[in-house]
């Protein structure tokens, strides 16, 4: 009992310390390490612990959108299980499934572009797989019979779907097109059951759980050939397993009879176990992510990462004010230990002059208050100092408005709150999905761009409705110059962003 008592209190402790600025990945999970089940973060090595969510329902299954700039998962909050969204920090919580979806809906998984995501649901009795936007709308049911399909997972070319059903009898490992079409089974066996399919990074191969006496896991290729056994539990069961972003690792769950379960990890080709989590709690559902691409870019002449769990809200030439409470300082350098300019009470107002640059696991931004230049904080890995002017709040010190800085007076349009940038100038970026470069932000046709694109952001960004309609979509556009290819060198304007994902993100590896 001491035991479970030091676990919640070092589960605590840990939630309020900034992260480890040099560790690159992390691997969600559910605990009731507190006595309730919450999403919680953890370096791959198990350290690092950091709990995300803190309501008194359940919350399980999280999974990482492409990006990693939010998280997916389930919740009973509102009473039956339901699917929601949150920003990686915690914040921002909000359900996506709708109120008349039946009282379980479950296994979140984005689609590789950011704008959907594949779930499950009994809405039509039988638990069935769905899809939908990230908002919500666009509905899809894409399997439609009277067994049960359950732990989809999207391919990386976002083509296919590998899921589980018994719809043979069996739980099997099946793949069908992404919108529920050509559904076929990959493994049969019906001696054991199979579940849990999760895809390799470069879609070559696919992991699964099977049950064979004890809970296995096993490696296949895509086709559903050459599969091999991963793990040796003995009487115990394995599950869930979930890959690292370079494919060299595989982390998964480990139980038996009434233990709790345990998150492992292992080596691609079966050496190296270690076991992450401790056995005097629950840990289960493990995701691991990639380097965060959606985070601050790091300044030339700086070492230090930026918070991975605060990505920045702010571009250059907008208005922001201190958010309520301590007052904000303003320094003369991008450094805690840099000499105090001046200090920003709460509710009042600076202008965005340059950055972001990220010091002592901080992220700065130089800003213009009443005159005086300096740097001050807008995040640490646990909270926001300075936060996007709107119309209603803040102190003036300038006057000036909050419509998004344009250099074209033609797109006056202020960005919707669904359309926040994560991005900043003179910035490297890449396309995460085919996207088009256009003449200005409101023609109708453009060059089309493959997905990994490499481009630089040359300018402030401007908010406008395609093709200059009111009526038609709005969308956040950036200036940008290709810097590959044969069109190294061309420049013209993309959209970051639209109400139902984002197109572009910050390269990791500028």
């Amino acid at each position: 009992m001491m035991l479970k008592y030091l676990l919640v209190f070092l589960g605590v402790v840990l939630s309020y310390f900034p992260l480890k600025a040099q560790s690159n990945d992390w691997i969600l999970f559910t605990s009731d390490i507190d006595g309730n089940r919450e999403i919680y973060l953890m370096s791959p090595d198990g350290s690092d612990t950091r709990r995300l969510t803190n309501d008194v329902a359940e919350d399980i299954e999280p999974t990482w959108s492409p990006n990693r700039d939010r998280i997916a998962f389930a919740s009973k909050r509102d009473g039956d299980f339901a699917i929601y969204i949150m920003n990686v920090d915690g914040s921002g919580v909000q359900r996506i499934s709708g109120a008349n979806m039946g009282n379980y809906n479950s296994s979140p998984n984005w689609s590789p572009d950011g704008s959907r995501i594949v779930f499950v649901s009994n809405t039509n009795g039988n638990p069935q797989i769905y899809s939908m936007n990230i908002d919500g709308s666009n509905l899809q049911h894409l399997t439609q019979d009277s067994s049960e399909s359950v732990d989809p997972f999207w391919s990386p070319d976002a083509r296919t779907i590998v899921y589980a059903s018994n719809r043979s009898g069996n739980f099997e490992i099946y793949v069908m097109n992404a919108d529920g079409s050509n559904a076929h089974a990959l493994t049969n066996d019906s001696t054991l059951g199979s579940d849990s399919p999760a895809w390799s990074p470069d879609g070559t191969q696919i992991a699964f759980a099977s049950n064979g006496g004890s809970g296995e896991i096993y490696i296949m290729d895509s086709s559903g050939a050459n599969v091999r056994l991963l793990t040796s539990s003995s009487d115990y069961y394995a599950s869930s397993p979930v890959w690292s972003q370079d494919g060299s690792q595989i982390a998964y769950v480990l139980w038996k009879d009434k233990e709790k379960r345990s998150i492992r990890r292992i080596n691609s080709e079966g050496s190296g176990v270690l076991q992450l989590s401790s056995a005097d709690y629950e840990a289960n559902w493990p995701a691991w992510s990639a380097p965060l691409a959606i985070s601050a870019p790091q300044s030339p002449t700086n070492g230090f990462a930026c918070p991975p769990s605060l990505p920045p809200h702010l571009i250059i030439g907008q208005n922001a004010r201190v958010a309520p409470g301590d007052p904000n300082r303003l320094r003369s350098s991008p450094g805690k230990n840099s000499d105090v300019l001046a200090l920003i009470p709460a509710g009042d107002r600076v202008q965005v002059i340059d950055g972001p640059v990220c010091a002592d696991n901080y992220t700065w931004w130089k800003v213009n208050y009443g005159g005086t230049e300096g740097w001050t904080v807008e995040s640490h890995s646990t909270s926001y100092w300075l936060e996007t002017e709107n119309s209603s709040g803040g102190s003036s010190n300038n006057g000036s408005s909050n419509t998004i800085p344009s250099g074209n007076s033609s797109y006056p349009h202020q960005c919707a709150q669904s359309l926040e940038t994560r991005l900043a100038v003179n910035t490297r970026i890449i396309a995460l999905q085919q996207v088009r470069l256009r003449d200005t932000p409101t023609s109708s046709v453009g060059l089309a761009l493959g997905k990994g694109t490499d481009m630089l952001t040359i300018g402030s960004p401007v908010c406008a409705h395609t093709d200059n309609d009111p009526g038609k979509a709005e969308l956040l556009w950036w200036p940008v110059r290709i810097m590959e290819g044969s069109r190294n060198g061309q420049e013209g304007w993309i959209s970051e962003s639209s109400t139902s994902g984002y197109n572009v993100g910050i390269d990791p590896t500028p």
